[in-house]
């Protein structure tokens, strides 16, 4: 279960960092995302719910090349090409640090 204080007190995030969740409903609320971008992350990166095994494996590949290749900027491009998961309809979705 997410626990926003333990989070809060107990989590470092690297300044500057690209925060990738990969586990279900990490942006249902985006307190995880607001935690994460106010511990010093330039970005968060999440699903707004369930998704499967095998369509995460895919699309990360994805997420970390286009990053590599191209910054925040293609990144964000990708994210928003990327279809929803075809079994659960999940998004991913990115936050970035205004």
């Amino acid at each position: 279960m997410f626990q926003p204080k333990f989070l809060r007190e107990k989590l470092t995030v690297r300044p500057g960092s690209v925060f990738i969740f990969f586990g279900c409903y990490g942006m249902n609320t985006g307190e995880l995302a607001s935690i994460i971008l106010s511990k010093g992350a330039s970005a968060f990166i999440a699903w707004n719910g369930g998704v499967t095994v095998n369509y995460v494996d895919r699309v990360l590949p994805q997420i970390v090349y286009s990053y590599l290749e191209g910054g925040l900027d293609k990144l964000a491009n990708t994210i928003n090409d990327i279809t929803p998961d075809p079994l659960s309809g999940a998004t991913l979705e990115i936050t970035l640090k205004n």
